[in-house]
């Protein structure tokens, strides 16, 4: 089977009229969005604004029963009142992101850095101590005679010194390159690294 390569006629466009002038016909509407994207920031703003109302008066009561009753006296105890302030990190910028949301960053460039810093603070620490207190109950349950032996308290106390050591490094590009930035005349707080290591972070 043969295939006919294309002619010099083929490629003629002496014929072509340039002077074609389109009207309103031609053009393909495209489907609004406004009222999408209204609809899920109102859903956001709720979600937000619920999950910072329940996190400050849970994680609230949790510390202040935890400092004022227990004191701190088993490796449970230090690993729940440290995922409270965890907790209470993380929802304390949900308020802001709810704004940004709506009408966008009205905070300024400092609060956007310092705030996009403990926002993943608060995230990755709370990961990190659901985390050890899944393993501390796996040996507490399974490896109970080790358990025992080895649950002590100054290990819970470095192990969450550690936590939010890991924590605060893995936070800090969101301290230096968060940044407030212009679009469509809307101020937002993204991330902005710098191109030769955007891959990196």
């Amino acid at each position: 089977m043969t295939t006919a390569l294309p002619t010099e006629d083929y490629y003629n466009y002496d014929n072509y009229n340039y002077n074609y002038s389109y009207s309103d016909e031609d053009f393909v509407v495209l489907c609004e969005n406004y009222d999408s994207n209204m609809f899920g920031a109102t859903l956001t703003v709720t979600l937000y604004s619920l999950i910072f109302i329940l996190s400050v008066v849970g994680n609230s009561l949790v510390l202040w029963i935890m400092l004022r009753y227990e004191k701190l006296k088993t490796i449970t105890d230090i690993f729940i009142v440290n995922l409270a302030i965890s907790d209470l990190l993380f929802a304390a910028s949900l308020p802001f992101w709810a704004k940004d949301h709506v009408s966008g960053w009205v905070f300024g460039n400092a609060m956007c850095k310092l705030l996009s810093g403990v926002f993943f603070v608060g995230y990755y620490s709370g990961i990190m101590f659901l985390t050890l207190m899944t393993a501390d109950r796996y040996f507490a349950v399974v490896h109970a005679v080790y358990a025992a032996r080895s649950r002590k308290t100054c290990y819970a106390v470095t192990a969450s010194l550690v936590v939010w050591a890991i924590s605060l490094s893995a936070s800090v590009p969101e301290f230096i390159y968060s940044t407030e930035i212009t679009w469509d005349q809307t101020k937002f707080c993204e991330a902005n690294y710098p191109e030769d290591s955007e891959h990196i972070w």
